[in-house]
């Protein structure tokens, strides 16, 4: 039983999905562990640099957000889709 081309390109892009989705498990506790930190410093600070500090967290929630939807996009197109690529992929090996 041997491997062809074909269906080593979709394990390789299978992998590429299972990598993505780890990303974004990995961004996804990244943005509870910055949100709750800074939530707790807005709360021991309440009135020193407070809208600074709301500044800050948003800031981190949409950057940590749109890699969170960046990576489970990709992870999804490659776990469950991924024709495109594969087809790409073929035609360019030959």
């Amino acid at each position: 039983m041997s491997i062809n081309k074909s269906e080593f390109a979709w394990i390789g892009i299978r992998l590429f999905g299972v990598y993505f989705l780890c990303q974004a498990l990995a961004e996804v506790v990244e943005l509870a562990i910055a949100i709750y930190s800074v939530y707790g410093q807005i709360e021991v600070a309440w009135g020193v640099n407070v809208d600074q500090r709301w500044d800050t967290v948003m800031a981190l929630g949409t950057r940590l957000g749109a890699f969170v939807v960046l990576y489970t996009t990709l992870s999804f197109y490659f776990l469950a889709k991924g024709k495109y690529l594969h087809n790409f992929l073929m035609k360019a090996s030959g």
